[in-house]
């Protein structure tokens, strides 16, 4: 066994100049069977003092990390390990249902137009919105050759509805059921529908709306767009709105919004307002320039 009692403190200036010692002349060096294994057991106490001073180091270095303060909430560290927010990209499915309900609800008086363009060639296989004013000469010299305008009013009033578009008018009463009225000269000549009566709740239609925007058959998907486009290109409708937007799921083939659609509803009366939908070779567009929450009877008949 070595004796490394008394060479434990040696110096790894010791140990180099043991291992690095020129040879000596032959009167100072011991005897050669001794020689190897005095520096051999040199450089065996070196290696056990280096190896003692890194474990030395490493066990500081740890007992450092252990005992450091933990960063300020808010700091780098923490910044670096959350990770970012999450955008809230939930449709507006819900508010747009809500909106549309109200509509169904609430006593009001509507009136403006409804106008059906053909599409030209240049938005025929395109789901952007066609040019407001058509073909028609923005000096106002002449109307536009491919749309069609009507006269629109509707109007409700204790569970009794008209919607009126051009010389076609549907009543709906409780009583009395569903009814369709057309211009006959200066009157309208009303008759039964042979559909099953309705109570004029907002029930029934609501369902055939839900099913499109809700739902594994949801044909569209709704998002909430921002008033001010839409009453960029329509001034004369209502400025106290809120308005949606209709996305086709698929190429909005035979869907009751086509490819694309817009809707906005009355904040103060809930009135539907305005309604834009892009079909496959149409666009309709439905906008009110007068509303009103006072309803007379009648505001129910049509004129």
């Amino acid at each position: 066994m070595l004796e490394t009692a008394d060479r434990t403190e040696a110096s790894t200036q010791d140990i180099t100049l043991d291992t690095m010692d020129p040879p000596s002349s032959g009167s100072d060096a011991p005897p050669s069977g001794a020689t190897w294994p005095t520096r051999l057991g040199r450089v065996l106490v070196g290696c056990l003092v280096a190896e003692a001073a890194v474990g030395a180091i490493a066990l500081a270095v740890l007992a450092g990390a252990l005992t450091a303060p933990e960063p300020p909430p808010g700091s780098s560290l923490d910044r670096a390990a959350v990770p970012p927010p999450v955008l809230d990209t939930a449709d507006g499915s819900e508010t747009f249902l809500i909106a549309w309900r109200r509509s169904l609800d609430h006593d009001h008086t509507t009136t403006g137009t409804l106008t059906r363009r053909v599409l030209d060639r240049d938005t025929l296989f395109t789901s952007a919105w066609p040019d407001p004013t058509g073909d028609a000469d923005r000096a106002g010299g002449t109307e536009d050759p491919a749309a069609t305008v009507w006269l629109y009013r509707h109007s409700r009033l204790g569970g009794r509805t008209l919607t009126q578009i051009g010389d076609v008018a549907t009543v709906v009463d409780p009583v009395e059921g569903r009814r369709t009225c057309l211009r006959q000269d200066a009157r309208f000549i009303c008759a039964a529908d042979n559909g099953p009566p309705t109570s004029g709740a907002a029930d029934q239609p609501m369902a055939a709306v839900e099913q499109a925007v809700v739902g594994p058959t949801a044909t569209h998907r709704i998002v909430a767009i921002d008033p001010a486009d839409v009453l960029a290109d329509f001034p004369l409708i209502p400025i106290d709105i809120r308005c949606w937007e209709a996305r086709s799921l698929t190429d909005g083939v035979d869907q009751r919004w086509g490819r694309r659609a817009q809707f906005c509803f009355h904040d103060p009366s809930g009135a539907a307002v305005f309604r834009r939908i892009l079909g496959t070779t149409r666009v309709e567009i439905l906008t009110v320039d007068s509303v009103s929450e006072t309803v007379s009877p009648a505001d129910l008949d049509p004129v």
